[in-house]
């Protein structure tokens, strides 16, 4: 099979952002993409079929008669990408967008050529097309007659066909409209900013306009409840007939100053003048560690590799405590972000006292026979990492009676398929934790393997494991670690099915 390999960066997806007018900040917004499960902003799927059928076309012009696909997995920016084209017969192609042995996006396309120079039509009485400059964000579709005409931007047609490396007429401008209409469609109308899309069909006509627009006669959209799916069909007459299907992500999971400050009060800890570094704490579990310790008293810096301008945002004016949260962007994975002058005084050899270790790579489900040897090594590498430096780069700066967290996981003990890459890091992580308590005997390392918890990292859609909140656990973490005969922890504890917060020598 034909291979094409590409790496999709910023400049593809600012380019399809203007042509196509679809900014939902899923592909835009690098904080609200922060709070996603995907962590960080992702390319419009549509743009990925684009070019895809970039390569079929190749110098020739094809016309469209029927296009079918699925996104099944976001395509990230800055990652090198395959585009695997099946051996068909000129005239229907099967494609698949794949990130190593994963399937990202697929789709089947028919077609047959079509000459550019036989269309002849002026677009001098199109309507104009204003697009929406926020995506909605409807609880219920809206009417449809507002949103029945979309128009490409024009004016960065260029621009877009030097990008993707196409050509200028490598499809006619209606049915490139109508692809971006549906990316369009689909994140800013209807389901809007909580859109994520799955599935599209289209067909095709042989009236070809080559103007860079697209107006339906009829269009319907819908909501299944039950799965939370959402539905738009539309048709131009006999020349086009569209189905899309996207899902209703949740929304996104906030746990307010309010119900932090309120659990740390109820703590019998008392960390005043105590510095603690939460390496990955800028989001999720390690965003709420972080602010309990600050109430509790501590000086807190929160180590994120990008993003700290979301994170101060996220505290806002509004957060106030007894201690401090600063932010560091530093790269937990070299050696070289752990200087003294980052952590402390440069003068004092001690300055850390908590060390909370909560980093880890990007956490996807995965089949050991689907992953590669260099995946799965790059995996366990990269986490080994994220525990192994900080603990090295800090050595001089930790108290010689620090504490410091290593965030495990209850799959550890509770095995669960899928997961074999994250598995295995975790366990190898454990394993370093139990030696470092006896080479540094003085300090005090603990295992935590955490439970599911309702985050935004696992506030994903058709997931119906209970999940726990993330305040109660981590209230429960910073109890045990730092509170001392207290019999009511283990009653506590019992509710957690594995889980272990444990001293690493035991």
């Amino acid at each position: 099979m034909p291979v094409h390999s590409v790496t999709f960066t910023q400049s593809h997806r600012d380019i399809f952002r203007r042509v196509s007018s679809d900014c939902n900040p899923l592909h835009c917004d690098a904080a609200y993409a922060k709070h996603t499960p995907f962590g960080e902003v992702i390319l419009h799927g549509m743009a990925a079929i684009i070019y895809a059928l970039g390569l079929i076309a190749g110098h020739p012009s094809i016309r469209l008669t029927r296009i079918q696909g699925q996104f099944r997995k976001p395509i990230f920016l800055d990652r090198q990408h395959d585009i695997v084209l099946d051996d068909a017969q000129t005239g229907s192609h099967s494609v698949e967008v794949r990130y190593g042995a994963e399937t990202l996006a697929r789709f089947r396309a028919e077609w047959s050529s079509w000459d550019p120079s036989t269309v002849d039509r002026s677009d001098d009485e199109r309507e104009i097309f204003m697009p929406l400059a926020i995506g909605l964000d409807p609880e219920t579709p809206p009417a449809s007659a507002e949103y029945k005409l979309f128009s490409l931007q024009s004016q960065h047609l260029e621009d877009f066909a030097s990008i993707f490396s196409i050509g200028p007429q490598f499809i006619p401008k209606d049915q490139l409209a109508a692809l971006m209409w549906s990316s369009y469609q689909i994140g800013m109308v209807w389901p809007g900013r909580q859109a994520l899309y799955s599935n599209f069909t289209m067909k095709f006509s042989d009236d070809v306009s080559n103007q860079p627009s697209v107006s339906f006669d009829q269009m319907d959209m819908s909501i299944d409840s039950r799965f939370g799916l959402a539905a738009v069909t539309a048709n131009k007459g006999e020349s086009l007939s569209v189905s899309l299907k996207a899902l209703l992500r949740p929304r996104a999971v906030a746990y307010s100053h309010e119900e932090i400050a309120s659990s740390a009060q109820q703590l019998s800890v008392n960390l005043d003048g105590k510095h603690a570094v939460v390496i990955g704490g800028s989001r999720g579990f390690g965003f709420v560690l972080a602010r309990i310790l600050a109430h509790l008293g501590a000086d807190v810096t929160v180590v994120s590799r990008s993003n700290i301008e979301a994170v101060e945002n996220d505290l806002g004016e509004s957060f106030e405590s007894r201690g401090s949260i600063r932010v560091l962007q530093l790269d937990a994975s070299k050696i070289e972000s752990f200087t003294l002058g980052n952590f402390g005084d440069t003068d004092a050899k001690t300055s850390v006292d908590i060390l909370v270790c909560n980093a880890s790579p990007i956490i996807k489900d995965s089949a050991f026979n689907k992953m590669t040897q260099q995946e799965f090594d790059k995996y366990v590498s990269k986490s080994l990492s994220l525990y192994h430096v900080p603990i090295l780069g800090l050595d001089n700066a930790l108290a010689d009676d620090a504490t410091v967290i290593n965030i495990s996981s209850v799959y550890v003990e509770n095995i669960k398929a899928g997961f074999s890459h994250y598995i295995a890091a975790k366990s190898a992580i454990e394993g370093m934790t139990r030696v470092l308590a006896k080479e540094y005997p003085n300090r005090k390392f603990v295992i935590f393997r955490a439970p599911r918890m309702l985050t935004d990292q696992t506030n994903v859609n058709n997931d119906t494991e209970h999940k726990e909140s993330a305040v109660d656990v981590a209230a429960l973490l910073i109890q045990h670690s730092f509170a001392t005969n207290d019999p009511a922890l283990d009653t506590d504890l019992a509710r957690y099915e594995n889980l272990l917060i444990a001293p690493a020598t035991n």
